[in-house]
């Protein structure tokens, strides 16, 4: 059984996940044009994934 919760399209919550690679390579290009540092952009990346994981809405837990 499928529930249509809504049926207009947002940007934030239908589109926007599916371009994050593209945003998190931009983003990166960006960093590292300002600051000159290549490994910055991949702490960020460790940094902030495990605190989106924990903000986030949904199921956290590991497949058994």
């Amino acid at each position: 059984m499928v529930y249509i919760v809504q049926k207009e399209v947002q940007f934030l919550r239908d589109v926007a996940p599916y371009f994050t690679p593209t945003f998190v390579l931009i983003f990166a290009h960006i960093l590292y044009l300002y600051t000159g540092n290549l490994v910055l952009p991949v702490w960020l990346m460790y940094l902030i994934t495990p605190i989106n994981g924990m903000i986030s809405e949904g199921d956290n837990t590991n497949l058994s």
